[in-house]
């Protein structure tokens, strides 16, 4: 497949004004089609002249646990090809699993996710705590932006990714300032976590016992935007040794504790999802192709 899910841009019109967000986009590796997509992205945002004041809009996050330097290596010669060039374009950010560790030993305990049969062994903890992953470094920000869009690699935006940024972000978007923009795990809406979900004990024990398991919720990874007052919360509670720090897996913990915290999440806009917006679909390139020509 081309990719595993794509959502259309709205084809309706809204106020044209500056993003206010930035955009990462978080990987272990990266297949072709991927790459096109992504340096796509970086040339619309460039064009467009919505970079930051401090630095390019779009960010590549990497997970180097298993690669070593490899994909970073890969990334940014493909890109040098296309006259993008890092720390001007673009940016790209390397961590490890080690460096999740040293900076949120709570996190230990959820280690134990590597038990679980029929995970692969080689899978680290970026995998599934991508709050802390993201926190690397969101933390080492000499200027935080307000908002943060986390597009996972197989997350395709079919048409224009500025309109659809702008479709979350203009003033008239009644979440455009909620904390958490985020789709339920099986629906657009906010979904409960399930009471046998096999995820739910990878979680400190602060966590499960500050929480009850009917609180729980559940979302969708593949895009999510994030305020400055989330991350900084999630920095906060996951700091710590495992007695004291409270997460867990980040397709849980996201949403459960933007709501403990009593900030504010909302569904993404109905109006910029496709039917393949799902888990685990697989779109074909010419499923795609037709996906993009609707949104137009």
């Amino acid at each position: 497949p081309l990719e595993h899910l794509a959502w259309c841009s709205p084809a309706d019109s809204f106020p044209k004004g500056p993003i206010s967000s930035h955009v990462v986009v978080r990987a272990v590796r990266f297949t072709g089609a991927q790459l096109e997509h992504l340096f796509r992205a970086i040339h619309e945002l460039r064009s467009s002249g919505l970079g930051l004041e401090d630095g390019p809009p779009l960010s590549v996050h990497l997970d180097c646990t298993r690669t070593g330097a490899a994909t970073k290596e890969h990334v940014l010669a493909l890109a040098a090809e296309r006259s993008l060039v890092d720390g001007v374009d673009f940016s790209i950010f390397c961590y490890t699993e080690k460096d999740m560790l040293d900076a949120y030993p709570g996190l230990q305990p959820l280690l134990k996710f590597k038990r679980i049969p029929g995970i692969p062994q080689d899978h680290c903890l970026a995998w599934g705590c991508h709050n802390e992953a993201l926190n690397l470094w969101y933390q080492a920000l000499v200027r935080k932006p307000e908002f943060v869009w986390v597009l996972e690699e197989d997350t395709l935006i079919a048409g224009s990714i500025v309109d659809w940024l702008r479709r979350h972000d203009c003033a008239s978007c009644p979440a455009s300032q909620a904390d958490l923009l985020a789709s339920g795990l099986d629906t657009n809406f906010r979904d409960g976590l399930r009471i046998d979900s096999m995820w739910k004990d990878v979680s400190t024990k602060a966590y499960l016992s500050q929480i009850d398991a009917r609180d729980m919720c559940v979302a969708k990874e593949h895009a999510q935007r994030f305020s400055r007052r989330l991350l900084d919360t999630l920095h906060a509670l996951a700091s710590g040794p495992a007695g004291v720090a409270m997460t867990a897996w980040s397709e849980h913990a996201t949403p459960t504790l933007c709501l403990w915290a009593g900030l504010r999440w909302e569904p993404l806009q109905a109006s910029t999802l496709s039917g393949s917006f799902a888990p685990y679909p697989e779109v074909s390139a010419e499923q795609f192709s037709e996906i993009e020509r609707g949104s137009r």
